[in-house]
């Protein structure tokens, strides 16, 4: 009992170590007004620790409470619908439809509110009041396409009919610089290298991602966004040794600012970090590996080299507590046979 006692300490002061050396914790990286974007990715790739800001809130752009919400309220449409009770099948779709501009909706939940307007055209009383509804969804989500066996024939087709047809316009991004990726209604659309996007003309939520200003929504119509002049609050000025963090409407936990290749500064923290320095990457003159900072974070946290540090290696510290309880067995052995052996002969 002893020596299983002892087996299974080894083996646990084994792992604990293992769990120390898990990795450094991961950083939604921002960049100060002075840093240029491709500096900044180039920093993503050198750095394990540190992952894109506008990556992460792209991943998750609604809190948990507004997805639960509508998941219910979903639910509730389509119990009323099923139940057939006119009046309150119609109450419950517009409850589901003026969620539709209320956050940043990931396709999924897209989805639901692109339903609750399809049902709304379909239990519709006039032609014009249907056309209404599916003009509405075709300009919310025009890549939704409706499930045709929820749908009568004839209404689906009429979605197709008026998708195709929707006037658009073009609207200038040129007073967008800096930001880097805008959600229309949930979608999103990354900004470089254009100069205008195409809008339905009707009502929008639009978000602004960036990694230099904090996030700017505005729900409008969508002519009114070739005058529009979004806020510019940056995530961070002042200096890496004295940086001054923006307050933050959302609060975003685990934030970390870049300011020069060189030097990191970590909310919360009063030192900041110096990583091992990439000259090229200050003089600019790196040639920056193509990198989707729109991506799942996890894949903007591969370094260039595929190799890791062996004592960061699983099989490592297995072979490690393996070895820690052959050695505690064989003392345990030892000491059962009469005591430890002589380790060299008395005298000369």
């Amino acid at each position: 009992m002893k020596r299983t006692n002892r087996l299974l300490l080894a083996t646990a002061m084994i792992f604990l170590s293992m769990q120390s050396y898990a990795g450094p914790t991961l950083r939604y990286l921002v960049r100060s007004p002075g840093v240029s974007l491709r500096q900044y990715n180039a920093y993503l790739l050198t750095d394990p620790s540190a992952s894109a800001i506008v990556a992460h809130i792209k991943k998750s752009p609604a809190d948990s409470s507004a997805l639960e919400s509508l998941k219910t309220e979903f639910e509730k449409a389509q119990v009323a619908y099923l139940n057939s009770e006119d009046e309150a099948m119609r109450t419950e779709w517009l409850n589901l439809a003026s969620f539709a501009y209320k956050a940043d909706w990931p396709k999924p939940y897209r989805a639901m509110i692109s339903i609750g307007f399809l049902r709304l055209a379909q239990v519709s009383t006039s032609a014009d009041d249907t056309k209404k509804w599916l003009t509405i969804a075709a300009g919310f989500d025009a890549s939704y396409e409706p499930d045709r066996t929820l749908f009568p024939p004839p209404l689906v087709a009429e979605y197709h009919e008026i998708r195709a047809a929707q006037q658009k316009f073009n609207v200038p991004i040129q007073n967008w610089k800096n930001f880097e990726l805008a959600l229309l209604n949930g979608k999103a659309i990354r900004l470089s290298g254009r100069s205008t996007l195409s809008l339905p003309d009707q009502t929008v939520r639009l978000t602004l991602l960036s990694s230099v200003y904090q996030p700017v929504t505005r729900v409008l119509p969508a002519r009114a966004l070739i005058a529009f002049q979004p806020r510019r609050l940056p995530w961070v000025t002042g200096t890496c040794q004295t940086p001054l963090w923006s307050e933050l409407e959302n609060t975003q936990q685990n934030l970390a600012a870049l300011f020069s290749n060189s030097c990191v500064a970590v909310r919360g923290q009063s030192q900041p970090i110096f990583p091992l320095s990439t000259p090229t990457l200050a003089s600019g003159s790196l040639e920056t590996p193509a990198y989707n900072q729109w991506a799942d974070p996890s894949t903007a946290m591969a370094t260039p080299s595929n190799s890791k540090p062996f004592y960061k290696s699983g099989w490592f510290w297995l072979g490690a507590a393996i070895a820690a309880g052959a050695i505690v067995y064989s003392q345990e052995r030892n000491a059962g046979a009469g005591g430890a052996a002589a380790t060299h002969t008395s005298g000369f």
